[in-house]
C-alpha cells in the first residue's frame, strides 16, 4: 500500500506548459491496483492497494492522456514468527504471528497472508482465523506458516 501523485500537464504550440492536475478527471483501469481519491483536493493522488499494471488516465475537458502504471511485488527474503516455542493446555487458542522480511529492508505482518499449517493435527487443529491454533490432545507439533510475494 501507499500512494502516488499523477500531474498533468499540458504543453502549447508556442512551447508554453500549464498543469491541469486539479481540473483533470482521473480513471484507473484497474482497481485492484488501486484507485484515486474523490475528493478534489486530492485530485491525482493515487493509493496503492495491490500489485499488478493499469491505465491511468487524466482527462481535461477531453483532451486525454494515458499512462501505464505498475506495481511489483517486492520479494520475501525471510520469515519469523513472534512465538517460537510454547506450552498449550488443551482447548485453549492462541494467536501465532508471522513477519516477512522484504528485499528492500521493510517488514510487515503477514499473519493473515500467510499459509498456515500444523506437523500433528491430533495435538493441534488450525482454527478459521489465519494463524490461531488450539491445543487438542497430548504431544508435540509444529506450527508452520509460509508466505511469498
Amino acid at each position: 500500500t501507499g500512494t502516488q501523485q499523477f500531474s498533468a500537464v499540458g504543453h502549447y504550440s508556442d512551447g508554453s506548459t500549464a498543469f491541469f492536475t486539479s481540473s483533470a478527471t482521473w480513471s484507473t483501469s484497474n482497481a485492484v491496483v488501486g484507485s484515486f481519491d474523490p475528493l478534489p483536493f486530492y485530485n491525482g493522488l493515487f493509493t496503492i492497494s495491490g500489485y499488478g499494471a493499469t491505465n491511468v488516465t487524466a482527462n481535461v475537458n477531453g483532451s486525454i492522456a494515458t499512462t501505464t502504471f505498475t506495481i511489483s511485488p517486492v520479494p520475501v527474503t525471510g520469515l519469523a514468527m513472534a512465538t517460537p516455542s510454547v506450552s498449550l493446555p488443551l482447548g485453549v487458542p492462541m494467536q501465532f504471528r508471522v513477519t516477512a522480511a522484504f528485499s528492500d529492508g521493510t517488514a510487515q505482518d503477514v499473519s493473515a497472508l500467510a499459509t498456515w499449517s500444523v506437523s500433528d493435527p491430533f495435538v493441534l487443529s488450525l482454527s478459521a482465523t489465519p494463524g490461531v491454533v488450539q491445543g487438542i490432545g497430548v504431544g508435540v507439533a509444529t506450527v508452520t506458516a509460509s508466505h511469498s510475494t
